[in-house]
């Protein structure tokens, strides 16, 4: 009923933040009873249209926002972390603080080549070339640690008549420090090796060094043998190895003499002089005190944002692979679970390949991880700046010039968003354009006679209108994108990440084949004194193209996976304010939960909630519904418990306040689970007195009623008709004018729709089975919601409900026309069921202004051919219906919904693009803008809509 409270004047303590509502009445006269007899009584009914913005969009938007931060915070430390290990084994060069390594569990190592001395009987220039590469106890590829010149000298007995005081290279590199009881461990390492310094290890270092050949310049370029004395000479390929364990927290610096050795005959070729340094954190403190390795679950991170969106890594399973970047200690399980004695063969094999990948290093490098830090460390502060801004706006006064802004030009935080701010990154979290439309029938009957009018309410029937829910401002193409360059919106790019998964899976198994193929050539050869058979060297050229190919998928997979958990938290924090409002909405319809057990019915089954959508399946557009589409999923995550100042659960700063409801006191939201587990608790608190009075008996127990969130789609203007008739409107070429809007180019998906429908048809048919039995349960069988939505091969049947069949029936038969049956039934099914329904299109004020209208005109239609009840299932008279609606259109609250978000009350429509839509939607003529793009009659050949 109409009201003036606190959300719509200035009061002390509050402030004007909310816009006026929107009011339209209609009066119908009903008929006679009996013709015949005296009129001594008028019988009427009047409709009342009202649009009203909801109180707890901003607040919603303000809580999940909050979360988004901390959980964004969590995600760049943790990036951070990995980024440092990385370092350590990428980019030692340049860290500056060699502490820092040293407390994250590695070892500080300086080695340090002086010369080669070379044995009499061999010949040789003045210098050769050294590789130092680290053979590391936890991965079987080598890492090259440096690669220099060194001077080569003939033997001399005489050692110290060489200079060791100004080496000629130093290097210094952070091995990680590897326990005994490491999983990563090279099988059999700590066996070969078990005299490590309390049973942990740091590795090896192995040098290459190849000769110069003949003529080379040397330092003994004038001895007796002389340049010719070389003449047929062939370079050497020579080997030394020092095992970095014997020397850690060593004493003392002495130069070690290391024996070289022919890599192919195995005799000994000379002797290199390097000093070798390597200390651990205690070594620093106590030299006597125990080394102890570096954790094996660094990885693990609770709290981050992949996680609280309800994601997994796809990384956590027979992919895993090292670093566990974003791994929860619940995905953990997976990785570090010890081996089952009672596995089946699938299962050793996948265990089998899991601990092969755990010996093969890194699949992230530095370079990338560094960069993707700083990626991270953006959304961080952008998630932060979001949350300030949205409690700030919350908790702010207004000033007088504020107040005077015209709401299309308004692009602070707001209940109201309008669509015109889109584009705008900082309201990105905010459903725009979010209106309450509810439709109050009452029965009125006048006395002439005495003028006395008795007004009776007996039904309401809302919906909630608003723009679609999804992320605009980060866009649908991939112009500019780091995601390695997908298009679309999340179902597609989820998609994408299944396949790249895929991919990385398939890169991982060419490199465990190629690694295989490389142990069985190597086991025919003579094995050198020293030469470690467990390692590969970088020069294996093909399996370090299989590794850099691993890399690359790794990385990408890694980039595109955060891009797609930023993009969710901003869908789903829409659709959760739209979501929030439909379901409070409902439950204050005191008339409704009077005449049915409604209430009783979402306790056990949860809350219907349907969204119709009337985006077309082409262009931008088809990047909206592949948002929307996994933002109201993850609706399914969200229950909502209502309670009081006294009743109130967890920590009080957690409440963000409704400061303007004179209802609603605070919200807050609490996570729970990990993963694809993840939850949402909503806790409302609302005044006492409308708790007492107006909150159903079984909500008043703290009891939460989770959502059960469907989305039925189908595009209704001229680009969905071109769609169908397989012309891409618009689209005149491969180039795109600069004048001409995304929206009108894109390669159509029809089938993307029908999947669509399907998968929502099915949600909503387990459903309706479970409040409205319609034979044997047993034989029908139970649908649940998670069982319709991951079941794509359906392997779960049920029977159509027979409330349903029509609506299956405008499914099956839409595959190439606009059927806008599926929008209609769709949502008199959803009213039978005791749901809400919230229709949107791009910017929900054109064609959802016609389907809400359209709705409201078939329920007084109904209401007044059954005498009393908006959903009965009668036959309708569509010219009544299409006569009421555009009286709606024309005179209703539509238009200054268009003012009150483009400064224009006119719908964004001209003659030629209604010519197309649905009979039952189309606009009147009065009320249409009559543009093209740019003003230019079809510039481009594009048309705005």
């Amino acid at each position: 009923e109409p009201r003036i409270d606190t959300a719509y004047i200035s009061v002390p303590g509050k402030r004007k933040l909310f816009n006026p509502p929107l009011d339209q009445s209609y009066i119908y006269t009903l008929p006679k009873r009996d013709p015949a007899a005296l009129q001594t009584s008028q019988d009427m009914i009047l409709a009342t249209e009202r649009l009203t913005e909801s109180s707890v969009v901003l607040p919603l938007a303000a809580a999940f926002t909050r979360l988004l931060s901390n959980a964004t915070e969590v995600s760049k430390k943790h990036a951070e972390g990995l980024a440092d290990k990385l370092h350590c084994l990428d980019g030692a060069d340049k860290i500056t603080d060699p502490m820092k390594p040293l407390q994250q569990g590695h070892a500080h190592c300086q080695i340090e080549v002086h010369h080669f001395l070379r044995y009499p009987n061999h010949i040789g220039g003045g210098s050769v070339h050294i590789t130092m590469n680290l053979q590391r106890p936890d991965s079987v590829f080598e890492n090259c640690l440096a690669s220099c010149m060194v001077r080569s000298h003939p033997y001399d007995s005489n050692l110290a008549a060489l200079p060791t005081n100004n080496p000629l290279v130093s290097v210094p590199f952070y091995p990680k420090i590897v326990s005994s009881q490491d999983p990563r461990l090279l099988p059999g390492y700590d066996i070969d090796f078990g005299g490590g310094k309390g049973q942990v290890f740091v590795g090896k270092v192995r040098f290459q060094i190849y000769e110069e050949g003949a003529g080379g310049v040397g330092g003994d370029v004038f001895s007796p043998i002389g340049p010719a004395g070389t003449v047929g000479f062939s370079p050497r390929h020579l080997e030394a190895t020092v095992d970095i364990d014997s020397y850690l927290n060593s004493a003392t610096d002495d130069i070690l003499n290391l024996n070289v050795v022919d890599a192919i005959t195995g005799e000994s070729a000379g002797a290199l002089a390097v000093t070798l340094r390597a200390h651990t954190v205690e070594g620093l403190v106590d030299r006597s005190s125990r080394i102890h390795g570096g954790s094996t679950k660094a990885g693990i991170i609770d709290g981050g944002l992949i996680s609280l969106v309800g994601m997994e890594t796809l990384m956590d399973d027979e992919k895993a692979c090292h670093p566990h970047s974003d791994l929860t200690s619940t995905s953990s399980a997976k990785v570090f679970a010890p081996r089952d004695p009672n596995a089946t063969e699938m299962q050793v094999q996948a265990d089998r390949r899991k601990r092969q990948l755990a010996t093969m290093g890194e699949f992230l490098t530095y370079d990338y991880m560094s960069a993707h830090v700083e990626n991270r460390s953006k959304e961080s502060k952008d998630a932060l700046e979001k949350a300030e801004t949205y409690i700030a706006a919350l908790h702010t006064p207004l000033g007088v010039d504020e107040v005077e802004h015209l709401p299309d030009k308004t692009k602070d935080p707001r209940p109201f968003r309008a669509s015109s701010s889109r584009m705008d990154p900082l309201l990105a979290a905010i459903g725009f354009n979010v209106h309450l439309q509810t439709f109050s029938v009452s029965n009125v009957t006048s006395q002439p006679s005495t003028g006395a009018v008795k007004e009776v309410p007996t039904t309401l029937f809302q919906n909630v209108t608003c723009g679609a829910p999804s992320d605009h401002f980060r866009g649908f193409s991939s112009k500019g994108s780091d995601d390695g360059g997908f298009a679309g919106g999340l179902r597609r790019l989820e998609a994408f990440r299944i396949v790249m998964a895929e991919q990385v899976k398939e890169c991982q198994d060419n490199l465990i084949d190629a690694v295989s193929t490389y142990y069985q050539i190597q086991s025919q050869h003579r094995v050198l004194p020293g030469r470690s058979q467990r390692h590969i060297p970088p020069t294996e050229h093909i399996i370090s193209q299989i590794r850099t190919s691993c890399f690359d998928a790794t990385e990408r997979l890694h980039n595109l996976t955060w891009e797609i958990a930023v993009r969710r938290g901003n869908c789903f924090s829409q659709a959760l304010g739209i979501a929030v409002t439909m379901y409070l909405s409902h439950v204050s319809d005191l008339a409704k939960l009077q005449k049915a057990a409604w209430v009783e019915l979402w306790c056990r089954h949860g809350f219907l909630i349907t969204f119709e959508g009337l985006l077309s399946a082409a262009g931008k557009e088809l990047g909206m519904i592949e948002d929307a589409s996994v933002g109201i999923a993850m609706l399914r995550m969200v229950s909502v418990v209502i309670v009081t100042e006294g009743g109130q659960l967890g920590r009080e700063h957690d409440k963000v306040q409704i400061i303007d409801s004179p209802y609603l006191r605070w919200l807050r939201i609490t996570p729970s689970g990990q993963g694809s587990n993840s939850k949402f608790l909503v806790e409302i608190c609302v005044d006492d007195n409308f708790h007492a009075q107006r909150i159903p008996p079984p909500l008043k127990n703290k009891k939460a009623v989770q959502f059960y969130p469907v989305l039925y789609e189908m595009g209704v203007d001229i680009r969905q008709w071109g769609s169908n008739a397989g012309a891409n409107f618009g689209k005149k070429s491969n180039e795109v004018p600069d004048e001409m809007d995304e929206d009108e180019v894109g390669i159509p998906d029809n089938d993307f729709l029908m999947a669509l429908n399907y998968d929502a048809f099915r949600k909503m048919n387990g459903y309706a089975h479970a409040v409205y039995l319609c034979g044997d349960p047993q034989k029908i069988g139970r649908l649940s919601w998670e069982q319709a939505h991951f079941d794509t091969e359906q392997q779960i049947r049920q029977p159509i409900h027979p409330m349903l069949s029509a609506l299956h029936d405008f499914i099956r038969s839409s595959a190439t026309k606009i059927e806008h049956g599926i929008l209609d039934e769709a949502a008199y099914a959803a009213a039978r069921l005791g749901g809400g329904s919230a229709i949107f299109c791009k910017s929900g004020k054109d064609r959802t202004a016609m389907q809400v209208t359209f709705k409201q005109a078939q329920f007084i239609n109904r209401f007044m051919k059954s005498g009393g009840n908006g959903f009965s299932e009668g036959e309708t008279d569509a010219d009544r219906i299409f006569s009421d609606a555009t009286t709606m259109r024309v005179y209703g609250t539509r238009l200054p919904i268009c003012d009150k978000n483009v400064g224009q009350p006119l719908y964004a429509f001209n003659s030629l693009q209604a010519r197309f839509m649905p009979d039952p939607l189309k606009p009147p003529a009065r009320t249409l803008a009559g543009f093209l793009k740019g003003g230019r009659v079809f510039t481009g050949g594009a048309i705005e809509s």
